[in-house]
């Protein structure tokens, strides 16, 4: 059961990226309400305590923790600093704040992979603003 929350948990944030609460629990609901989904044996705690486990709070939102490769995690804890110091940046302003932190510049390819995982550009890309993370679809109760 542990391993069928996990997947959907890192499938829903490989996904979007950066996910709201509410839209996450909607759709664990959803996928457990359906009986021959693998999620329908599993408890609305154990949901709960592996969230908390995998993720961190990001601005209104929640990431995940870790993406699982020792490359992409040295910069992605750096990159999500500086979005939660300030929601809008400019590339070069997130470059060079990277720089301040690890003493080294973010390779551009790493730059680019990571900020489409956790920014949205503005129409003429010379800013990229935090995600908020995506509502989905709620219930009536707003859950």
């Amino acid at each position: 059961q542990q391993k069928e929350v996990q997947k959907f948990i890192i499938e829903q944030f490989r996904k979007y990226g950066v996910c709201s609460p509410v839209m996450l629990r909607a759709e664990y609901r959803l996928k457990k309400s359906d009986t021959s989904h693998p999620l329908s044996l599993t408890s609305e705690d154990l949901y709960a305590s592996l969230l908390e486990k995998m993720t961190r709070k990001f601005n209104d939102a929640l990431v995940l923790l870790k993406m699982g490769v020792p490359e992409v995690d040295k910069w992605r804890q750096h990159m999500l600093q500086v979005f939660q110091e300030k929601k809008e940046n400019k590339k070069e302003e997130v470059v060079g704040r990277i720089k301040e932190l690890c003493g080294e510049e973010i390779p551009s390819g790493m730059f680019g992979r990571l900020v489409r995982e956790i920014a949205i550009p503005s129409s003429n890309r010379q800013n990229w603003t935090a995600k908020a993370g995506l509502m989905g679809k709620t219930t009536a109760d707003g859950t």
